[in-house]
Parts: C-alpha cells; structure tokens; sequence
C-alpha cells in the first residue's frame, strides 16, 4: 500500500474524491451490512477510495507517509454537527507498551498525523446511504501534545505498576485508553507486573476533544484558552488550575462574587466566577482546556457539621431506550468512565460559605462495576417487567427504583421532585406499570448519594 502514494497531496486529492458522494458508491466488493461489523464504512474507504486491501496493521494506513486513516461519524445536534462518539485509535498491547517511552509508544508511532474522513450518521438510514462529508488532515498542536504526553504518561504508570486493570478513560484528559471489544469478560489481556487480567482497551481521541476539531472546522467556533504552551510544558493541567486558584483559599463566597463582579443569581454563577479566578472572560465550560477535556464542573458545598444537602444528578434516562442497552455501552457507564469532574467546595463556618479548596475526581472503574452497575441493571429489570410503582400512598408513588439504602453510592430517584406526579411531563414507558396501568412516567435519573461525594473531597 505504501508505494501507492508518494505524498500527503495525493493522499488528500484521492480522499476529497469521496466527499458529497455516498458511501455505497464506493462499496466495489459488494460488502454486506453488518452489525457485528462497526468498521465496515472505514473498510469501504479503505477498498473503494484508496483501492487497497484491508488490513490490522501495527503501523500506520499510509505508513512511507506516516499518515493513519480513520473514518468516523458526525450526527447534527440542534443544526451542529457533533462527533457521533470517540474516536478509537489503536488496541493497547500492555505488554509491548511498557516497555517504551512516548516517542516509540504505538500511539505516537501510528497517529502522529490522521488523516480523518466524516460522514454525516442519519439514525433513518442505513449505513451505506450515509454521505461523507469532508477530509481532513489532523496534527496535534503543541499545546493539545503538551497534555496527551502526560495523558499517556498516566496509562503507560498505570502498566507497569501492575494496574492496567484498573484504567479508566476518565484517568485522562485528551488521550483515553477506551474500552474495546465485545465486553462481558471475553475481552481479557494479559499485563506485565501483575497476574490480573485487564479489560482490553484501545488509545482513543475523547469524544469531547474531537468536538472541538469538529467545531473548528465545520462550525467556525473559537475557544478561549487558560493556559500557554510554555505553562503545559512545564506542569499538568490539575497543578495549573490548582495554582491560579489558590490565593483565592478561605474567601467568602461573596467576597468573591463581589471581587469579580458576578451576579450571585446568575444561573452559571459559579462557572463564571472559577473561570474569572483562572483569568479568563467567559465561561469555564466554554474554554479551550475545559471543552477538549470535557470536564464537569461540581459545586459542592458543605454545611458546618461535615455534611453536604444534595446528591449529585445526571441526566434523566429514556425509558423505551435504557431497557435496550447492554451495561457495556450504557449511557451511564460511559458517562461515569469517560467523565472528569472538578469538584469546587465551600464550607460554611459561622454561616458563612468559604472557598476551600478545588478536587479534580473521576470515578473509579472498580466503583463504577461494583455499585453502578449493579443499580443499573436492577433499574432496567424494572422498567422491563412494569413493576416501577410498588403502590400509591394517594400523595406519592413508592417505587421499587433501587434507592440510596442499596448501596451508599448510586441509587435512582426522581430528575425533578417538583414534578414527581406530573405526568404530562412524563416519558414513555415499553411496558405498562402493572400496579396503576399508566403508559408513561415522570423522569428518573441515576444518582451519586452525598455521603459518598463528601467521602470523595475528604
């Protein structure tokens, strides 16, 4: 393949013949749609644009040029276009890769440079009607490699200190080592420094980093940024952070709101107010750093006694949808293990909310199997079977949603207690609830209790 190609000019004329054309145009071994086969569009691309024969090489696709394809799928989202999930780069050989620095790391060897190729994913469609449209050539700016250097440093410490088993794709900022194959305990490698067999998992661009690509090229969108190169290339994003917000330790709340001028009923008043203390105009969501990294920011606040009022939401799930996933693909799952929080904490003394410190979080995979998932599956059951409301007390429904006596870490209770029996606001249910008949229900969401958040920042 490498002598069809002398330069990335004819790699990117060759890849532009595909946009604006549809991908069964391109299909010349008459593949077959296949669900077991989510690379079939790239493995068209590979046969019918480039006019080479498929292949799992280790190097890179255009290897003389040191070029890696990847063909992935853009949805629209409120007329913008949006990654249709992270991008998968290469499997992770934990053996191979501990034993080798950043520069001679699979990784860094295959997808230096990426050539990738969109097509727009039309959930109507079938795959072979999708359209591609656009061709890009992907390089790594100095400041992004600044902080996938250390994101790969992260994983490749957790490999030889005998902890593969334990990775998560939240470790991480840019770079994740994302979960790969069919799940269910099929998908074991062996590592080095450790008996324990770790779930198989693959480099991968985070689907928040690729938004920004996504948003840079088809949306025009500019971010602000925190930090320069120089800062990155010197210390970790969490120490920076850390650092610009730490004279602001043991303020009032409103002394700070004060100081910056922030609106205290402003409804993203803190967001704004860490994103002035970080010296920046906007919002700390809409920042450069932030957005790629997709971090969550969390205010906690905690009462003088230790403890914390409110349990930590996420957003409300789809009943017909949540009984159809698998717990290896399950929104929460991948919410939980791709996710990093920046938890902001106040603690009140004499009545009074002081900034005490910030704690960047995610959870931890072991956590994640052993009391999420548990909770999740059980919640499914439930809404399978229509057995959500145990009975009517006249005022409320009991439920058997399992709820914060389980587990002491997750539970299920309602998105909005406002609305707990309003059911117009409610959602479709696949199966009838047996004990009142209704065919639709008030939202419900997976939660994390407080005490096992005020555990977490202490």
């Amino acid at each position: 393949m490498a002598d069809l190609y002398n330069s990335i000019d004819e790699i990117m004329e060759q890849a532009r013949k595909a946009v604006g054309h549809r991908v069964s145009e391109f299909n010349v071994n008459n593949r077959p749609l296949s669900k077991n086969n989510k690379g079939v569009i790239g493995q068209v691309v590979e046969e019918g644009v480039f006019h080479y024969p498929i292949n799992s090489n280790h190097e890179a696709d255009f290897a003389n040029l040191g070029v890696e394809l990847k063909v992935t799928g853009l949805k629209k989202n409120k007329n913008k276009l949006t990654m249709k999930e992270r991008l998968v780069l290469n499997i992770i050989n934990y053996m191979d890769e501990a034993t080798v620095d950043f520069e001679h790391s699979s990784f860094w060897l295959k997808n230096r440079l990426i050539l990738l190729i969109f097509y727009l994913y039309e959930y109507e469609r079938n795959d072979f009607d999708f359209r591609f449209l656009e061709a890009f050539l992907h390089e790594f700016a100095p400041k992004d490699l600044e902080i996938i250097k250390k994101d790969w440093e992260f994983i490749h410490n957790k490999i030889t200190s005998g902890l593969a088993h334990t990775l998560s794709e939240a470790d991480t900022l840019y770079l994740g080592a994302a979960p790969k194959g069919a799940g269910h305990g099929g998908d074991l490698r062996e590592q080095p420094f450790s008996n324990i067999k770790a779930k198989q998992r693959a480099y991968s661009l985070k689907a928040s980093y690729m938004n920004t690509v996504v948003d840079t090229l088809f949306n025009k969108e500019k971010l602000e940024a925190i930090f320069n190169y120089e800062e990155l290339a010197i210390k970790t994003f969490e120490e920076l952070v850390e650092e610009r917000l730490r004279p602001y330790y043991g303020k009032s709340e409103n002394e700070l709101f004060s100081m910056f001028g922030v609106n205290e009923n402003a409804k993203s008043k803190f967001n704004i107010l860490v994103g002035k203390m970080l010296g920046i105009k906007g919002v700390i969501n809409k920042t450069e750093e932030f957005k790629k990294a997709g971090i969550e920011l969390k205010t906690v606040r905690v009462e003088e006694d230790g403890h914390i009022e409110q349990h930590m939401s996420f957003p409300y799930f789809k009943y017909e949808e949540i009984v159809n996933e698998e717990w290896e693909t399950a929104e929460i799952n991948e919410k939980l293990s791709s996710t990093k929080f920046m938890f902001v904490v106040f603690k009140r003394k004499a009545g009074i909310f002081y900034f005490n410190k910030i704690k960047f979080w995610n959870m931890p995979f072991e956590d994640i199997e052993k009391y999420v998932k548990p909770i999740f599956e059980e919640t499914v059951r439930v809404i399978r079977k229509g057995d959500i409301v145990k009975y009517d007390t006249g005022s409320k429904y009991l439920t058997n949603f399992p709820g914060s006596s389980v587990n002491g870490v997750c539970h299920v209770r309602p998105h909005d207690q406002k609305s707990v029996r309003n059911m117009t606001k409610g959602l479709p249910l696949p199966t009838p609830d047996k004990v009142t008949g209704l065919t639709q229900y008030t939202k419900y969401c997976f939660w994390l209790d407080r005490d096992y958040i005020i555990e977490v920042i202490t």
